[in-house]
């Protein structure tokens, strides 16, 4: 009797063990078997330019997937997929369909709809096979705005692995605005038969799109003026001087943003990353040059509040001039005779400032220099850019642990030694010169602005600075002039600015030993408008860059932008 009772208290509690604890598990085997979970992706929010033109957009594709563990014929599916669509599967999925039983597999990244409709018609066939849509991005304008654009990335994570189409901003818009363009990921329950095959939906939370971003771009114009850049190593920016609206951020030259949607190989990522020309640099923002003699007008500023010299009076320029013992040369070797500070601004006359530089403070170059943008930093939300540097004797004696010596000043005044800068800021400060006002670029489109606070300059002498430039451009010794006169180019609008050619030496190609060349203006010049600067590589001087400002500005009147 005591056995007995021994062995029914064993089955019962066997009986109680397989029944009560065991059931949870296989409950949860029996709904994994049954149950197909499915994450619903959100349309990614679109990239528009001012005009609402479509810079970063989504195309509708499907994908092909297989949940390996229903498959009882591996072979037979390839056959029948390989009827059906008439492309061959790599032979690393092949493997693993044929050695991992437990996993979601991606056949086809991407199908057509022709294809669609054949897989379709014949799903029942196939077992473990459903099709999922999904959006691409899709960049219309690749070449033409990658830099400010950006791209995407797969999301890293086993989270993720069932769908590797969840991206998210690497650079660029993508990236400063990836929450606003993202969405939220949705979720859908789906009954699925023996055959993996959907019985019925169970339960469903719907993805929410991702918000448009429009920024203030113009997309035609930025196409424009990457076209006559041409693949020239360089940048142009181009402001609305009233708002800060960036209407133009190019940089040359450029990449396919659309090759790193699916991920690049090694070997195009090589190529592309060891290319000479950088291409994936935002030269924009992120390359930094001396601003040679475009600072001159900075230095016109300071010597003006420093009161230094009257503007009338005339210094003579013999080509050169001896300080410390050391030869300072002027551009012009044969020199420009006795010239005031007017007609050495428009002239560029290096003697001129070299003299000046000797009774003026440097920390006052310093802060007119940072008055009109430099050394600073926008919070433009892009990642590559970077403030640049103005020098003085803090900054001399923390990073070089000497003194500040009379060669830096002279130097600095025409735009040379330590001074770094970079095409963005180089438009800040011509659009701050024409203005008076403190310009700040923006990027995100909005139809409602501030007014730009004044900036603490003297009026009197911002307008005898913008006199200057007007001769710059249109006088007979303006080096524009020279330069746009020499090309024959077509003057629709008149423009004031500024050239400057930055010396190059420590490149052994003779083309790479030609100057940088820059230009930075704003048209009209009576009534500033717009702001520009350009700045390219190695083209022997300013005269190209001054070529296509001239042209910039000729298009937009043509274009409507100036009415």
């Amino acid at each position: 009797m005591g056995l007995q009772l021994v062995t029914v208290s064993v089955l019962t509690s066997r009986l109680y063990y397989l029944q009560i604890v065991k059931r949870n598990k296989y409950q949860i085997l029996s709904d994994n078997n049954r149950i197909r979970e499915t994450f619903l992706l959100p349309i990614r929010g679109k990239i528009l330019d001012r005009n609402n033109v479509e810079l970063a957009t989504n195309k509708l594709l499907y994908k092909v997937l297989c949940e390996i563990q229903c498959v009882k014929d591996v072979d037979g599916l390839l056959v029948e997929l390989l009827k059906l669509t008439n492309k061959p599967i790599k032979s690393e999925l092949i493997h693993q369909m044929k050695n991992n039983k437990a996993n979601i597999i991606t056949i086809y990244e991407e199908i057509d709809w022709y294809e669609l409709s054949k897989i379709e018609f014949n799903i029942e066939k196939l077992s473990g096979v459903y099709v999922v849509p999904f959006y691409k991005r899709y960049y219309p304008f690749s070449n033409d705005c990658a830099h400010i654009i950006g791209y995407i990335k797969n999301i890293q994570g086993s989270d993720y692995n069932q769908y590797n189409e969840i991206r998210m901003g690497v650079t660029g818009i993508e990236y400063t605005d990836d929450n606003r363009l993202k969405g939220a990921l949705g979720f859908v329950k789906h009954e699925v038969n023996a055959k993996r095959k959907i019985v019925r939906e169970l339960s469903r939370i719907e993805s929410i799109s991702g918000n448009n971003v429009k920024l203030t771009l113009d997309i035609l114009l930025q196409k424009t003026i990457s076209q006559m850049l041409n693949g020239n190593n360089g940048a142009v920016v181009v402001l609305e001087i009233e708002t800060g609206n960036v209407l133009a951020l190019c940089s040359s030259p450029s990449y396919d943003n659309n090759m790193f949607i699916n991920g690049l190989s090694y070997k195009s990522w090589n190529k592309i990353n060891s290319n000479h020309s950088l291409p994936l640099i935002n030269r924009a923002i992120a390359l930094q040059t001396e601003p040679a003699s475009t600072f001159k007008i900075i230095t016109a500023l300071a010597a003006l509040k420093d009161n230094v010299i009257d503007v009338n009076k005339k210094i003579l320029c013999t080509g050169s001039l001896f300080v410390g013992g050391r030869e300072f040369h002027c551009w012009n070797h044969r020199g420009h005779g006795w010239i005031n500070m007017r007609d050495a601004i428009a002239s560029s006359c290096n003697v001129y400032f070299f003299t000046i530089a000797q009774y003026i403070n440097i920390e006052i170059i310093s802060n007119i220099a940072t008055t009109f943008g430099f050394a600073q930093m926008f919070n433009t939300g892009l990642l590559e850019e970077v403030m640049g540097i103005v020098p003085d004797k803090g900054w001399r004696e923390s990073n070089l642990s000497t003194a500040w010596k009379l060669g830096d000043t002279l130097n600095i005044v025409i735009g040379h030694g330590y001074l770094l800068v970079t095409p963005l800021q180089l438009a800040i400060m011509i659009a701050r010169v024409a203005s008076g006002r403190k310009v700040i670029p923006v990027f995100h489109y909005d139809k409602k602005y501030q007014k730009f606070l004044q900036l603490d300059v003297n009026n009197e002498h911002l307008r005898f600075v913008q006199n200057a430039l007007f001769k710059v451009v249109n006088s007979s010794i303006g080096t524009a002039s020279k330069y746009l006169r020499r090309a024959g180019v077509p003057i629709l609008i008149t423009a004031s600015g500024k050239t400057g050619s930055v010396q190059v030496s420590n490149i052994k190609s003779d083309v790479k030993k030609r100057d940088h060349g820059i230009f930075v203006g704003y048209a009209p010049f009576n009534s500033p408008k717009y702001a520009v600067s350009v700045f390219m590589e190695h083209t022997g001087g300013a005269g190209k860059s001054t070529v296509l400002a001239q042209n910039v500005f000729n298009y937009m009147l043509v274009h409507g932008f100036f009415d």
